[in-house]
């Protein structure tokens, strides 16, 4: 048995292994305990690379759209913040629970994978919130755009109206508090539409700037109030 590659690893996490070696990735996590602890291990320093900002753009994406447990990510968050004065627990506590934990997942995934689907996930309901946006020539231009957002959305789905007249390869998002919040780039247009979604959990009651560009070109703006609503 050889031990995991850390390339080949990240891409099993961010879904970038193509569905024959991610199948006999998985079945490999099956009969080898030590490489379910490998996997494990990865997956934690994955979580704890994007709390540190440490991904790339292209990872930060594929971490969002694959990995969607907002307690986790709050949690990855927290650690990072506190740095080094984390007591780790002796390992011989919890590795008996990660390895059962991981093999619930990993055999749940096969059991029912579609042909088009090998994934190590647990399914969860999805709910998306849509608002539509047009944007402003400048940060003083039109009104604030005010949303009520579900406690129960998962997913802010955003559709910008742009200028029929703007046409880029592609374009990019970008909201911000009072710091960067969140980014999506290569984004495409359909019908002079940029949709995006914005995972609900980054959201808290508060004033955000979004920010849209084409290419290299500041497009507009758009000042949002959210409000989590009961």
């Amino acid at each position: 048995m050889s031990t995991l590659t850390n390339e080949r690893t990240r891409d099993y996490l961010l879904g970038r292994l193509p569905e024959q070696e991610a199948e006999a990735l998985e079945n490999n996590l099956l009969e080898h305990e030590d490489l379910f602890i490998e996997m494990r291990n990865a997956e934690s320093d994955l979580y704890d690379d994007f709390a540190h900002g440490a991904l790339s753009a292209a990872d930060r994406q594929a971490f969002l759209s694959r990995h969607r447990d907002p307690d986790r990510v709050v949690f990855a968050k927290a650690l990072a913040q506190r740095g080094s004065n984390i007591v780790a627990m002796p390992p011989r506590a919890w590795i008996g629970w990660a390895v059962a934990a991981v093999l619930v997942v990993v055999i749940a995934s096969i059991v029912f994978r579609s042909p088009q689907q090998s994934k190590f996930a647990v399914t969860r309901v999805e709910r998306s919130f849509a608002v539509n946006l047009t944007l402003g020539t400048s940060r003083s231009a039109g009104e604030i755009t005010k949303i009520a957002l579900p406690r129960d959305s998962t997913t802010l789905h955003l559709n910008v109206k742009l200028d029929p007249q703007d046409r880029y390869d592609s374009y990019s998002m970008e909201l911000r508090s009072k710091a960067l919040v969140w980014r999506a780039d290569h984004l495409q247009q359909r019908d002079s539409i940029l949709a995006a979604d914005v995972p609900a959990y980054l959201l808290k009651d508060d004033s955000y700037e979004l920010a849209v560009r084409g290419g290299d070109e500041n497009l507009g703006f758009v000042e949002m109030e959210v409000h989590r609503a009961p």
